[in-house]
């Protein structure tokens, strides 16, 4: 998978910077199911509306979705593509962190299973809700 060797080059770069896979549409058209995620850590009071973040929900699953708007308790996310906001809040404690960018590849397989299991990247689900 060339795109995850590419995708760990630029995350190389920095420290605190990760790659998620996606998994899932509802973030369909910006991001497509297995995309690679680049994601640098965030401060939880510089988010801003629309951007891109990975949050771990109630589930414990990461997740990949769009803030929406501020509340008193933490962060309203949505899918693009979902007609309801996501059940649990972007929080302190759950951020990951903000998508700085997306690497879509071709031709390629979603079967982690010819990446030993240390290398793999963490699955970060655009969500149905």
């Amino acid at each position: 998978m060339q795109a995850l060797v590419d995708a760990r080059h630029v995350a190389n770069l920095n420290t605190g910077w990760k790659i998620y896979l996606s998994r899932g549409d509802s973030m369909l058209p910006q991001i497509d199911h297995n995309s690679l995620l680049l994601v640098a850590r965030a401060d939880f009071d510089q988010l801003a509306t629309g951007m891109l973040v990975i949050y771990r929900d109630r589930d414990g699953e990461f997740v990949s979705h769009r803030l929406i708007t501020r509340t008193s308790e933490g962060w309203v996310a949505k899918g693009i593509n979902n007609s309801q906001i996501d059940p649990g809040l972007v929080t302190r404690d759950n951020l990951q962190g903000m998508v700085f960018g997306v690497m879509r590849y071709q031709n390629g397989t979603d079967d982690l299973s010819i990446i030993p299991l240390a290398q793999r990247p963490a699955i970060a689900y655009a969500k149905k809700y």
